[in-house]
């Protein structure tokens, strides 16, 4: 889709890096779903949200799930604009079907909160960070949660989020800021409704949020990792 890309390219302000945008997140095989807050149309500061396109082409758009006002907030994240859930969350609908195999998500996120789910599949006693002990007890693309994984989860600042989940030894794992948090074992499940902040309510900004139904390969990780931190210097 070069023709979407170069319309999606021009909107993003400030000077870019063109290697690092020579290909986008939908050049790469196997993304389900990509919402992102820069490339929404339509919207001024302050504004509710009620809908998030999915900037793949795939029709997986995001919805304000119940609860209060989902917000597009600008400058936010190296001048981009991003959504602010506060009370609010993000629901995507059941999209257990379209992970069968495996997974590879990316958020791009400004946290203000030191208890908080970010990315959930179905497991309810999910946290992303527990304020109790700072670590999470992450179970997205599980049917249960790992305790005290990922050690020691940040309760602010603007950070980049990978998760890779497939079936297998060592073949789950969470990488904070270009930096693997571990490995674990897991046996992959595509969830069933999968939500951005649900229950445990973030409070803070989701900029961009990319899902594949595959593990990425080393370098397809790298160009997607690239790609954001490119546009909002995380790390």
């Amino acid at each position: 889709m070069p023709g979407a890309l170069e319309h999606r390219r021009s909107r993003i302000p400030g000077p870019i890096d063109s290697k690092a945008l020579s290909a986008g997140p939908d050049s790469i095989s196997g993304i389900v779903f990509w919402l992102a807050a820069r490339l929404e149309t339509g919207y001024s500061n302050n504004d509710a949200v009620s809908a998030l396109v999915d900037q793949s082409g795939n029709g997986h758009n995001g919805a304000k799930g119940d609860g209060n006002t989902l917000t597009y907030k600008t400058g936010v994240i190296n001048s981009q604009p991003a959504y602010y859930l506060g009370s609010a969350w993000i629901t995507m609908g059941n999209l257990s079907s379209l992970f069968p195999d495996a997974a590879t998500l990316f958020m791009v996120a400004a946290i203000s909160d030191t208890e908080y789910r970010l990315y959930n599949t179905g497991v309810s006693d999910e946290f992303w960070r527990w304020a109790g002990d700072g670590n999470g007890y992450v179970g997205a693309f599980r049917s249960s949660r790992i305790n005290s994984y990922p050690a020691t989860m940040p309760s602010s600042g603007n950070h980049l989020l990978v998760l890779k989940s497939t079936t297998g030894t060592g073949t789950y794992e969470i990488i904070l800021d270009g930096s693997s948090k571990g490995t674990k074992d897991t046996t992959h499940t595509g969830g069933g409704t999968h939500t951005i902040g649900n229950t445990l309510l973030l409070a803070g900004h989701v900029a961009e949020v990319i899902a594949y139904d595959k593990v990425l390969a080393s370098g397809e990780l790298a160009l997607v990792q690239s790609y954001l931190n490119n546009i909002y210097a995380i790390y």
